[in-house]
């Protein structure tokens, strides 16, 4: 099966320039792109980004997300209802609900209104959903509602993956998930310098390089040879300076 290249992109510039866009996809050797947009997003310009998407044959994924969707559906359902209207590939959801206040006081409280809203989000769509996991709900004492999202709430799950050199060891639980339910999945690396958004150099790249993360990634498929698993990067802009900087 061939394996899909995708780069998260949460820039405007992307969206606002999808010519250099694409042109930098077939250079950096990328075959899909999760582009965030908003509700500010002109109508003029997805349809721009969608058609030179298409014309430069790559796969164009919707994002979006926010931590309060955990609680709020109706700012997600309307989100979905604008990427209906273009009918990009699919869609990223990348909700986050540990990042909120209150899953320090009650996490479960929080889980099962996310699983809750997540379902409700996927069963709005008949485009596809890729759900953006962490790593470690399953070291939370959170397999079971990681099974019902991977289950009921997703056609694939994109895992973030960020932490060095224990990738496949974390993977295993979703890994087997998705073979159980048939589903895609997708590893994401973290290419981001540490020091932001409380990045360390245990959850990224950026220092060991790109190649490294590349090699990585065929180590961790020949683990699991079965499977449908794809690679992700994060971010567009930091895979492009590492790209350059490395000169692959």
């Amino acid at each position: 099966m061939e394996t899909n290249r995708a780069l998260f992109s949460w820039s405007k510039n992307q969206l606002e320039y999808p010519e250099k866009t694409m042109e930098f996809l077939e250079k950096g050797k990328v075959t899909t792109i999760f582009q965030h947009i908003t509700q500010q997003d002109s109508a003029s310009s997805l349809r721009s980004f969608i058609a030179v998407a298409e014309e430069a044959e790559k796969q164009v994924y919707f994002l979006m997300g926010d931590p309060t969707w955990t609680f709020e559906l109706d700012p997600l359902l309307q989100m979905i209802q604008i990427a209906e209207i273009h009918q990009p590939q699919g869609i990223v959801i990348d909700v986050e609900p540990y990042l909120l206040d209150e899953f320090q006081t009650n996490p479960q409280e929080v889980m099962d209104a996310f699983v809750t809203n997540m379902k409700k989000a996927y069963q709005a769509t008949e485009l596809e959903v890729i759900l953006c996991v962490p790593y470690f709900y399953d070291l939370m004492g959170f397999s079971k509602e990681l099974e019902q999202l991977i289950a009921e709430a997703a056609d694939a799950v994109a895992v973030m993956n960020y932490y060095r050199g224990k990738e496949s060891e974390h993977l295993q639980t979703e890994a087997l998930l998705c073979a159980n339910y048939d589903k895609p999945i997708y590893t994401i690396y973290e290419l981001q310098p540490p020091g932001i958004h409380g990045i360390t150099p245990r959850n990224t790249y950026y220092q060991v390089g790109l190649r490294a993360a590349v090699r990585q990634f065929e180590e961790l498929r020949n683990n699991f040879p079965n499977q449908e698993i794809h690679v992700s990067f994060h971010e567009y802009n930091s895979y492009k300076k590492l790209f350059e900087r490395e000169a692959l």
